[in-house]
């Protein structure tokens, strides 16, 4: 941090607080990061891009539990390159300067970072980001069983009971997981399930992306279990089960449109800063 970076920091936190925001840990940092409006934030607002960017970087990594030297070292490089997807991934105005990113630009840059990670800490990544989605997911249960045949919706009746009706008008976050509120009720070819899941962390999506996922899923059992279940478990995998879970990951993405892009990455930012 430069000395005129160091007193804007002073100056918004008071001189009480200044020698203990010094102290703090990376994981308490990302805690101070986020208290605020990212855009009245001194820890954003009184750094150069630069600094803004690796700052970013390292609460994203905190939050992940850390990764390897070489992947962060990867990941530094990238985003001191492109400081601009870091100031649009946190939510934060960009200052003069620096380039305002749109979704399409900010999800190159985050496939670059992507691409630092290892196999397994992409996959780990991969699900975290639709566990942080789904938690706050417009899904109900009435959008899962409407795409379920008459034996699989009566079987998801049955399993119920009494809760039924209630959990068909409760949002995702607020019931069972898709796993378990489907459970053995889920049909084998789970590919529909597996687009609406997605489209309830979209915010919806156009009949061409539903389209495409359901493809990805019927193509790629092996990624909608993982979508399903939000685990995976590595024991036995092959680097080349790794590689090619990682494909399907990027087959995902690339079903997006623009907009739909532009909503995945505001749920995680809200969630990120929130």
């Amino acid at each position: 941090m430069y000395a005129d970076e160091a007193a804007c920091v002073q100056a918004a936190l008071g001189d009480a607080m200044f020698p203990v925001f010094l102290g703090l840990t990376m994981t308490q940092m990302e805690a101070l990061a986020g208290d605020t409006d990212p855009n009245a934030n001194p820890l954003y607002s009184c750094l150069v891009p630069d600094n803004f960017a690796l700052l970013a970087a390292a609460i994203i990594d905190a939050q992940a539990g850390g990764r390897a030297a070489a992947t962060r070292s990867c990941i530094q490089r990238v985003v001191r390159e492109h400081p601009g997807a870091m100031y649009a991934r946190l939510g934060v105005e960009p200052p003069a300067g620096v380039e305002s990113l749109d979704a399409t630009a900010t999800h190159s840059v985050g496939l670059e970072i992507f691409d630092c990670l290892g196999a397994e800490e992409q996959l780990a990544y991969a699900l975290r980001i639709w566990s942080t989605e789904t938690g706050v997911s417009t899904l109900t249960g009435q959008d899962l069983a409407d795409v379920l045949d008459d034996e699989h919706e009566t079987c998801l009746r049955d399993k119920h009971g009494v809760d039924y009706d209630t959990l068909l008008t409760t949002t995702l976050p607020d019931h069972p997981a898709a796993a378990e509120f489907l459970g053995e009720c889920r049909p084998a070819d789970s590919a529909a399930v597996f687009a609406t899941v997605l489209s309830g962390v979209a915010g919806g999506l156009t009949d061409a992306s539903r389209s495409c996922l359901e493809a990805v899923g019927t193509e790629h059992p092996e990624i909608v279990e993982i979508v399903h279940s939000g685990e995976f478990d590595d024991s036995g995998s092959s680097p080349e089960d790794m590689a090619h879970l990682v494909g399907d990951v990027r087959l995902i993405w690339d079903c997006y449109t623009v907009e739909e892009l532009e909503r995945v990455q505001s749920v995680f930012v809200d969630q990120l800063t929130g």
